[in-house]
């Protein structure tokens, strides 16, 4: 399955993702309500809703942290794992358009920077909740995922590579 996402997002962002995701579409302003808990507001489908972006410490040699980081990445001391959904339902934005998707997605990405930029930590983990396709794969992940991950490989100081059904985000070594 890895070989395929490596494949897909290879393909999206030679075609797709280059044309959509060089950073010039406008993130809808956000705010926060404590410095692990972001929101903004989107309309969709002529309805205002919220979109809430949560950032979750992850215990150090837990299951999900194994799970979610590589051995490689392990040495590290603050992990997060940054979850989002659009009106209490993290599957509510396939129903959108494009456009705003697009727009969610560039807000999600300038929310994680300013995360990052605030509270310096070493990983993060971003998995898009699945939408399993007809022969199983993940495509809203994929697709959506493919776009997060060439912004946020624009942050300087991190890196981003796959790691199982999300993206770790993690400092790269000076």
């Amino acid at each position: 399955m890895s070989n395929f996402k490596n494949i897909l997002i290879n393909t999206i962002s030679k075609s797709i993702i280059n044309e959509i995701g060089e950073s010039n579409i406008p993130p809808i302003d956000f705010k926060t309500t404590s410095p692990l808990h972001y929101f903004f507001h989107v309309e969709i489908n002529g309805e205002k809703v919220v979109v809430d972006v949560n950032f979750d410490k992850f215990e150090i040699g837990s299951e999900e942290w194994k799970y979610c980081f590589s051995p490689t990445l392990r040495n590290f001391n603050t992990y997060y794992n940054v979850g989002y959904d659009v009106g209490g339902d993290n599957n509510q934005y396939v129903k959108t358009s494009i456009k705003y998707l697009l727009r969610i997605l560039s807000t999600v990405t300038a929310i994680v920077k300013d995360f990052i930029s605030k509270n310096d930590p070493d990983c993060l983990y971003i998995e898009g909740s699945s939408k399993v396709g007809e022969r199983g794969e993940k495509q809203k992940n994929n697709t959506y995922g493919a776009y997060i991950l060439k912004q946020l490989k624009t942050i300087e100081g991190y890196s981003s590579i796959i790691k199982n059904d999300g993206y770790n985000v993690y400092k790269t070594k000076k």
